[in-house]
């Protein structure tokens, strides 16, 4: 008898990708196995979501009926799990946070909580495309390092409509900018008894805030389109 062994076709190289998510996976020549490997650990909830739906179509189960496949309820089960582990991950964080010492830690804005940026588009298009975990912020809406850099590089548009220059979700409301103090508009629209600190970030560059919105209650005026954007003619050279 010859010696030594032959291989098992049916036990994975430790060194091949494994994902549950298998060709849907970022590693391309991802082997199955029952866990979702770090690139894919690394994406938004909503791009976990679709890739999913990748997989079913390429299986022939699209139809959303065919959720009691067992691999996709395997799949589902795991996306479940890790957002959970966010959740319990940026609960952590938020515990040991001391703003008297200004010690602050949140999770990276690309894997934060989805009630948080559920509705951004370029959490629909960030990639890392690394195996590596992201490394916690110390500011609230923050990108770490390495996604601010995978954001700039991939979607510069985005990133440009999204974040301030440090990689911060969101810009200050227009209410709050110093550098709109001597417009009209801003003196028309500000009551007596506003507060700078009451305002949230504003969504996107050179707009108010949702509170603002509110406060204003649809009365634009002349100066913002209708979702609560500074008109050209009212920004007072400012970019």
């Amino acid at each position: 008898m010859a010696s030594g062994t032959s291989a098992n076709p049916h036990i994975i190289p430790e060194d091949k990708p494994q994902c549950v998510l298998e060709k849907a996976c970022e590693n391309p020549d991802s082997e199955f196995a029952p866990e979702i490997c770090g690139y894919c650990k690394n994406l938004s909830y909503g791009m976990l979501s679709g890739k999913i739906e990748t997989y079913k179509e390429n299986k022939g189960l699209g139809s959303p009926t065919k959720d009691d496949d067992p691999i996709v309820m395997l799949m589902n089960e795991l996306v479940r799990k890790l957002l959970k582990e966010r959740k319990d991950l940026e609960k952590k964080l938020s515990e040991k946070n001391n703003p008297t010492t200004q010690r602050t830690e949140y999770l990276c804005a690309s894997i934060g909580p989805e009630k948080d940026y559920a509705e951004s588009p370029w959490r629909y298009e960030l990639n890392p495309k690394r195996a590596t975990a992201c490394q916690s912020v110390h500011r609230k809406g923050q990108l770490c390092d390495s996604c601010l850099e995978a954001m700039k590089s991939q979607h510069s548009a985005l990133f440009d409509e999204y974040f301030d220059p440090e990689g911060i979700v969101g810009f200050t409301c227009v209410f709050q900018d110093e550098r709109y103090n001597d417009l009209q508009w801003k003196k028309d629209y500000t009551p007596a008894d506003y507060r700078p600190l009451t305002c949230e970030r504003a969504v996107r560059n050179l707009t108010m805030c949702k509170k603002c919105q509110v406060r204003l209650g649809g009365e634009m005026g002349t100066s913002f389109d209708k979702h609560g954007m500074l008109l050209p003619h009212a920004r007072g050279g400012v970019r």
